[in-house]
C-alpha cells in the first residue's frame, strides 16, 4: 500500500511541476488555462469536439493549442500547416514518439520493438496496391469461413448477435489469414488471445502513460505490461521456430514458403537479429494495429447503413453487378464505386478519430504562420474540421453517401475520391511517409466483407431493440456503440 501511495503522490508532484514549468505562448488557446490547462484538459476529455470546432471556426489559418494533462497539442487545419507537418522530419516532429506514447511499446511490446521499427518499413512495400491483389484469394477464402463459423445462422429463422463484437471476430480470423496463415488464424484459441489483446493491454496503457520514465519500468511489472503479449507468443513461437527450422534443414532446397506477413518477419528476422519472440511480439503489435482499427470503421459504416435503409438496395444491386461480371476480385471490389463512397462519407462524417498527424514535437520548430512549436508538445491536424468545411465538402453537415460517387460518375479521378486515398482535405488515414500502410488491404477487407453482407443476407434492428446510441466522443475518438445489437438471416438465394 505503501508502494503505491508514493507513486501516486510522485505523479501529481510530476504533473504539477510539468504544468508550472511549461513556458508561456502566444499561440491561442481554444478552452482556457484556468489551473495551468487543466480544467480545460479535463473538459476535453468529454467535449475534444467543440474545442475544434471552435478552434476551426476561429483559427483555420493559423495555429491554436488545447491543453492536455501530459502535454498540449497544438492543432493545424489549413492544407499549407498540415504539408508542412507531414513533410517534417522525424527528428523535428516523430511520428513514433507519439506512438511510443499512445501505445508505451517499450513496455507493452519490448523494448527491442520500440527501438526498431524495421517491420512498418516491410509492411509499406509488402501492403503497395499492385500486391494487395496476390492476398485477395486468401482473404475472399477466410471471410466466406468466418462467417459460416462466427454468425452460423440457420437456413431458415434469424439471429441477434452484437455489432462490434461479432465484426471484431470476423475480422481476427480474415486479418489472421494474412498475418500468421492456415492452420494457426483458425485456431479458437487463438483468436481469442486476438480478440483481447486490446483489452490486455488497454489499462497497462493508460497507466503508464500518465508515468514518469524513471517509475515506468516499476509500474510495468506491476500491472503485467506484457501479459498480453506473451499471451500470443505462446501461439506464435512454435510456429515461428518450426519455420526456421524447416529453413535450416531444407536449404537451398526449393520449397513453397507461406506467403503471410509472419512469413515476411521471418526472413527479414536475420537481417534484424530478431529472435522468435521478438517477431512474435511485431505480428502482435500488427494484429493490434489492423483488427480494432477495421471493426470500429465498419461498425460506424453498418449504423450508417442502417439509419439510412434506403441505400441498401441500390449497394446490393451494384455488388451483385459487379461480382456477376468480375467475379470475387480486386477488379469487382473496385467496381463497386457506391460501396466505396458510402464507406468513405460515413468517416468524413463521423468517423473514428477526430484528429490525423499526430507528431511529437522533438526539438522547437517554426511554422509559416509564426508559431514556434516547443519540444515535447503535441502537434495534430485538426481533421474533425477539415472534414466539416463548407469550402471543400458542400452542405458538410448532411450524411451523402453518394457524395463522392457522384463526382466519379460525372467525370472526375477515381483515385481522388477512392476511400483509400489520403490527402489534406482526406485524413482518416494520415498523410505523408506515415500515412498507413494497410489502407489498401483494409479497404478491400471492408468491402468484401460489405459485400458478402449484402449479397447474402437481410438485416436489421431487433424487434423491441432500440437503436443504438449515438457514438461516444471520449478526447479526440469518436467511438460507436459498441452494444448494439443485429437480427440477420439468410438471403434465399446464396451468392
Amino acid at each position: 500500500m505503501e508502494l503505491y501511495l508514493a507513486i501516486a503522490c510522485t505523479l501529481i508532484l510530476w504533473l504539477v511541476l510539468r504544468a508550472a514549468t511549461r513556458p508561456r505562448s502566444d499561440v491561442p488557446i481554444v478552452g482556457g488555462r484556468l489551473l495551468c490547462g487543466y480544467v480545460t484538459a479535463a473538459k476535453a476529455i468529454f467535449i475534444s469536439k467543440r474545442y475544434l470546432e471552435e478552434g476551426y471556426q476561429k483559427y483555420k489559418e493559423r495555429t491554436f493549442q488545447i491543453p492536455g494533462f501530459l502535454a498540449w497539442t497544438y492543432y493545424v487545419s489549413s492544407a499549407k500547416l498540415i504539408t508542412e507537418i507531414r513533410k517534417a522530419h522525424d527528428d523535428e516532429l516523430s511520428f513514433w514518439a507519439d506512438l511510443e506514447q499512445a501505445q508505451q511499446g517499450r513496455y507493452t511490446l519490448g523494448p527491442s520493438i520500440a527501438e526498431d521499427d524495421w517491420h512498418f518499413a516491410l509492411l509499406h512495400k509488402a501492403l503497395s496496391s499492385s500486391r494487395v491483389e496476390n492476398l485477395l484469394p486468401d482473404v475472399f477464402d477466410e471471410l466466406e469461413f468466418a462467417f459460416d463459423k462466427v454468425l452460423s445462422i440457420p437456413e431458415t429463422g434469424a439471429k441477434v448477435v452484437k455489432f462490434y463484437g461479432t465484426f471484431l471476430e470476423i475480422l481476427v480470423r480474415i486479418n489472421n489469414r494474412i498475418l500468421v496463415g492456415l492452420p494457426l488464424c483458425r485456431d479458437d484459441d487463438y483468436t481469442k488471445s486476438c480478440n483481447k489483446f486490446v483489452d490486455g493491454i488497454a489499462i497497462p496503457v493508460i497507466i503508464l502513460s500518465v508515468c514518469p520514465n524513471w517509475v515506468k519500468p516499476i509500474v510495468a511489472r506491476m500491472v503485467g505490461a506484457q501479459k498480453a503479449v506473451k499471451a500470443g507468443e505462446r501461439f506464435l513461437v512454435p510456429v515461428i521456430m518450426e519455420r526456421l527450422q524447416l529453413e535450416t534443414e531444407r536449404g537451398s532446397v526449393s520449397y513453397e514458403k507461406p506467403d503471410d506477413v509472419l512469413q515476411w518477419f521471418v526472413d527479414a528476422a536475420a537481417h534484424h537479429q530478431s529472435d522468435p519472440k521478438e517477431i512474435a511480439g511485431r505480428v502482435m503489435s500488427i494484429n493490434l494495429a489492423s483488427t480494432h482499427t477495421s471493426a470500429l470503421p465498419l461498425t460506424r459504416i453498418f449504423y450508417d447503413l442502417l439509419a439510412n435503409s434506403q441505400y441498401i438496395e441500390p449497394l446490393r444491386e451494384e455488388a451483385e453487378l459487379a461480382i456477376k461480371d468480375y467475379g470475387w476480385t480486386k477488379d469487382g471490389l473496385k467496381a463497386m464505386i457506391k460501396l466505396d463512397s458510402f464507406f468513405k462519407e460515413s468517416m468524413r462524417f463521423k468517423g473514428i478519430n477526430m484528429s490525423s498527424l499526430t507528431r511529437r514535437v522533438m526539438r522547437p520548430m517554426q511554422l509559416s504562420d509564426g508559431t514556434l512549436l516547443p519540444a515535447g508538445a503535441n502537434v495534430a491536424a485538426n481533421a474533425w474540421g477539415v472534414h466539416h468545411d463548407p469550402a471543400i465538402y458542400p452542405d458538410p453537415e448532411t450524411f451523402e453517401p453518394f457524395r463522392f460517387s457522384t463526382s466519379i460518375e460525372q467525370g472526375e479521378s477515381a483515385a481522388h475520391h477512392a476511400f483509400w486515398t489520403a490527402s489534406s482535405e482526406y485524413l482518416l488515414w494520415g498523410h505523408g511517409s506515415h500515412v498507413c500502410a494497410g489502407r489498401y488491404l483494409i479497404t478491400h477487407v471492408l468491402k468484401g466483407v460489405m459485400a458478402h453482407i449484402l449479397l447474402n443476407y437481410d438485416f436489421k434492428i431487433p424487434e423491441g431493440e432500440k437503436s443504438p446510441k449515438k457514438e461516444l466522443f471520449i478526447s479526440v475518438a469518436a467511438v460507436p456503440n459498441m452494444k448494439g445489437k443485429i437480427e440477420f438471416c439468410r438471403r434465399q438465394a446464396k451468392q
